[in-house]
Order: C-alpha cells, then sequence, then structure tokens
C-alpha cells in the first residue's frame, strides 16, 4: 500500500478561524482577534455554550462557506504525486449534513483526496488511524488534543502541527514533531 497521509481540514487546510472570530464577535459582542485565542474552547473565550456555539457555526454555514489555504489544492496534488494514500481526518460529526457538504467542499475547490472520515470532535483521532491503517507516515493538524495523541502513537512517523496560538505547548515542541506555518513545508521536510 501506499504511504498513507493524514491530513485535516479545519485550520489545516482552509481557513475557518477567521470565519468562526466573525461570527462570534458578532453574536457575542465582542473584539477579540483569532490571533489572541489560546485554547480551541472558544466557547469558554466568548462565554456561550458548547450547544450554542456549534449551532452558530450552522447557522452561519461556516464550513460551507470557508476558503481554504492558498496552498491547499497544490499540497494534495502533490501527495498524490509522491504516492501518498491520503485521508482527511476532520472532526465534523457536529453538522447534520457534514459528509455531503465536506464533500461538495473539496470539490468545489479542486483538492484531491482518497478517503474522507468524518467523525466527533471529542473522538480520539489516532484510534481511528489505528483502525484504519497499521500507521502512517505523516498527520497535520492544528488541535494540540489531537497532536498529543498522534504523538503517543508509535505507529505514526511524523506528526506536524499546523501552527496557532492555540496549539502553544511544550508537549507539541518535541522531537516528534514539527511546526509548519504553510503545507508545502511538509513536502519539503519528508
Amino acid at each position: 500500500m501506499n504511504k498513507i497521509a493524514i491530513v485535516d481540514i479545519d485550520d489545516t487546510l482552509a481557513d475557518m478561524r477567521s470565519m468562526i472570530c466573525e461570527a462570534l464577535n458578532e453574536h457575542c459582542d465582542k473584539d477579540l482577534h483569532w490571533s489572541k485565542w489560546n485554547t480551541l474552547r472558544v466557547e469558554e473565550l466568548y462565554g456561550i455554550s458548547y450547544h450554542d456555539f456549534f449551532d452558530l457555526l450552522k447557522r452561519d454555514s461556516i464550513i460551507e462557506r470557508m476558503r481554504p489555504h492558498d496552498e491547499s489544492a497544490e499540497f494534495m496534488r502533490n501527495l498524490k504525486h509522491a504516492g501518498f494514500h491520503v485521508t482527511l481526518l476532520t472532526a465534523r460529526a457536529w453538522h447534520p449534513e457534514s459528509r455531503e457538504v465536506t464533500v461538495r467542499w473539496l470539490g468545489e475547490h479542486g483538492i484531491v483526496y482518497d478517503n474522507l472520515v468524518v467523525c466527533d470532535v471529542e473522538h480520539d483521532k489516532s484510534g481511528i488511524v489505528d483502525c484504519l491503517y497499521n500507521g502512517a507516515e505523516f498527520t497535520v493538524d492544528d488541535s494540540a488534543t489531537h497532536c498529543r495523541s498522534y504523538v503517543k502513537n508509535q505507529n505514526i512517523k511524523n506528526v506536524f502541527v499546523y501552527n496557532m496560538p492555540w496549539n502553544k505547548c511544550d508537549v507539541l515542541d518535541n522531537s516528534r514533531t514539527k511546526r509548519i506555518n504553510n503545507l508545502n513545508e511538509i513536502i519539503e521536510l519528508l
């Protein structure tokens, strides 16, 4: 089998943060820029419930309207050209039509992939990788929680952390992780 690549979508392949920030600021009457988010638990930063946060994401059609990072389509084509089997692993199960919306969005933006797995926000992505494959050449994600789990998984060779304000923590700055600011850095580092 090809080398396995596990790629997150939200705030890894695409800029979800800008749209979430705009929606939260408007809904909560705040003026907090996403660059000040020191946690992914934005409901704590904005004083709204977990349920209300996801309702806001659905109401404002965030995953339908967000934009991919400039390099995302090219990066995915380069992975495929390099012989990778690419699985998109995204925690979007909170959306009632997550799979359909995601497939449509990927097609609209010319993003190629082999497999799409949609899980719940609280699921252990590392465990999902173990259920699907005997390991992975690399994973890339912006979530500190998911990256910590990937680091502990000896079947995952490289863990790339998409550098964001909310994933600054010592446990992710080690020999098993590499911080990136652009997806194309992964191609250069492999």
